[in-house]
């Protein structure tokens, strides 16, 4: 992902392109083709001129007003991992093939040839005086001169993998590894002035609170409380063994999660302080929803639906009809639950009497997700690559979307009426409710999109910054861009 201006973005995808994008219509306004293996590296260079580098192992210069290749820069061993434009218009390049290679990119010819990393080079920056930095898979960060090529100091201290690094206005370089810590170095004395871990491990689930704070789950088993710009970690929510994989909030504004540890944690998301652990299912907990009257309903591997009195900590109700895993749960507005499974089906229930009011049959595979429209009737996704829309009173399908070449793994519902389904193909597709026509296919650059909260981005576009999670790397820049396309008249 690269931002050519304030006008243009530009993305690029597995599927072998670079797409030019307009930011203010988000449309897209050029598709450039050409590299044969997946994109993974922008830099934009002078006069419209933009450079990608590819799993092929080259590099390809382009006209982003044409479409046209100009050059194609071969002369990597391996992946081409990481781009970045040179002060006098050149351009650097690092792979897995362990070099950095200065080009000039008119030419197309390969002018120096950087040596010093063991292992794969992730990422390079340059400074103003023209050396430049490269972290890689060896743990060292190189500083190198690239006019003479010379390696200048080589900054040690991660024993993780380097995947990031930037030139601070101060010319000190900021460098991030996957152990999750960061740091500052002096780069003229090859110290590291500051170390720090903040960063969480990766997202499960993100929701956001009554005062628009966030709370973002990880697999690390901790739930943290971010503020609404997702700057500051205000609260770090110790207490559940395993991973977190669904959170809600409560009439109260307290915050229920559920976990693999086979555990409910009820919340206070100001003193991060645990109120209460509710504790009965035998297995993973999948899922949690809140009822009007703040009691919350869970669904489990166990194959049971339990709902809980988070006051008392009790089970007041053991909801049992699926034959397998729970993994979604919706409440529609009369108080009814409906819940989705493993097993193909979803169930309407009465969490009053715990009676099994419907069972809706349809779904050729796993159902992943639920949500409730406007007039109660209920879509569903499932890895049968189809939604489905149903009227809960009669259990008849109204209708069936197709269109996701991969598995669903989620699926909300817009102010407006339409629906956002997100899938392991890498697109989001908007549908109309009432027709079942897809509107709208938004792709992510990379291969999965899950756990979406788009109704509070109704609220704020802001919040737009949320839909990124597990498993997928999904830049603010495309999150803004969906955003933008899916609230636009």
């Amino acid at each position: 992902m690269a931002v050519h201006s304030n006008d243009y973005l530009l993305s690029g995808s597995r599927d072998k392109t670079l797409q030019v994008w307009d930011v203010s219509s988000g449309r897209c306004l050029q598709t450039l083709k050409g590299h044969t293996d997946g994109i993974t590296c922008i830099a934009v260079l002078p006069d419209s001129h933009v450079v990608s580098g590819s799993l092929d192992k080259t590099l390809r210069v382009w006209d982003i007003t044409t479409g046209h290749c100009l050059q194609s820069l071969k002369g990597h061993s391996g992946w081409v991992t990481c781009v970045a434009a040179l002060q006098d218009g050149h351009i650097i390049s690092g792979s897995n093939d362990h070099y950095l290679l200065i080009w000039d990119a008119f030419s197309g010819q390969c002018l120096k040839t950087l040596s010093g990393h063991l292992d794969t080079i992730n990422c390079v920056a340059v400074f103003p005086d023209g050396r430049v930095v490269s972290g890689a898979d060896d743990g060292t960060l190189l500083v190198c001169d690239a006019a003479s090529g010379e390696c200048l100091q080589t900054l040690r201290g991660y024993t993780d993998i380097i995947s990031s690094v930037a030139v601070l206005p101060n010319n000190c370089v900021v460098s991030g590894s996957n152990d999750g810590i960061f740091r500052i170095w002096d780069t003229f004395s090859s110290q590291c002035m500051k170390t720090e871990k903040r960063h969480m491990s990766r997202i499960s689930c993100i929701t956001v609170l009554q005062d628009e704070r966030v709370a973002i789950s990880a697999f690390d088993a901790n739930l943290f409380i971010l503020d609404t710009n997702l700057e500051h970690i205000l609260q770090i929510l110790k207490g559940h063994t395993e991973v977190i994989t669904s959170m809600a909030v409560m009439p109260d504004g307290h915050v229920i999660s559920s976990s693999w540890d086979k555990t409910l944690r009820v919340w206070d998301a100001t003193s991060g302080h645990c109120l209460n652990t509710l504790k009965g299912h035998t297995k993973r907990i999948n899922c949690v929803a809140v009822l009007s009257d703040g009691c919350v309903v869970s669904g489990s591997q166990d194959n049971t639906l339990r709902v809980w009195n988070t006051t008392t900590g009790q089970c007041i109700q053991l909801l049992r009809g699926h034959s397998f895993w729970i993994t979604c749960i919706a409440v529609l507005s009369d108080g009814h639950v409906v819940s989705g499974s493993w097993d193909n089906t979803l169930r309407i229930w009465n969490v009053a009497t715990g009676q099994c009011l419907e069972t809706l049959k349809g779904h050729k595979d796993r159902v992943t997700s639920i949500a409730v429209l406007q007039d109660d009737r209920v879509v569903s996704g499932s890895i049968d690559c189809t939604l489905r829309i149903w009227d809960v009173f009669t259990g008849q399908c109204l209708h069936i979307m197709r269109g996701h070449e991969r598995g669903i793994t989620c699926v909300t519902v817009l102010k407006n009426g339409h629906i956002v389904s997100g899938s392991r193909d890498g697109t989001l597709r908007v549908w109309d409710s009432e027709t079942g026509m897809c509107l709208d296919v938004l792709e992510a650059t990379e291969s999965t999109v899950s756990h979406m909260d788009l109704s509070k981005a109704l609220l704020t576009e802001d919040l737009a910054r949320l839909l990124w999670q597990n498993r997928a790397k999904i830049s603010k820049e495309d999150i803004s861009r969906w955003v933008k396309r899916i609230l636009s008249p």
